[in-house]
């Protein structure tokens, strides 16, 4: 599964591919997923000063895919620090 989103430019240097993150859907707030940065895209939207970054999003063992989370459905994601970042 994987979630596509819009990263203001300015935020853009904070992130980094493979970067942990949770994933929360709007509908479904209690429901925290894992998931990590995928990719960064190369080209950014000037006219928003938005760069697009995809996010893959583990499923929970046994969980069918779409039951709870569906395309196009909003959703808030939390980057994490790298593991091997320190404070």
């Amino acid at each position: 599964l994987e979630a596509d989103l819009e990263i203001p430019e300015r935020d853009i240097a904070k992130l980094k591919v493979g970067q942990p993150c949770r994933v929360r859907a709007d509908a479904y707030p209690d429901r925290v997923y894992e998931g990590r940065l995928d990719r960064i895209m190369p080209i950014a939207n000037r006219a928003k000063s938005i760069v697009n970054v995809r996010v893959k999003v583990k499923l929970p063992e046994g969980e069918t895919p779409g039951r709870y989370l569906k395309p196009e459905m909003g959703a808030v994601v939390s980057f994490l620090p790298m593991p091997d970042e320190k404070k």
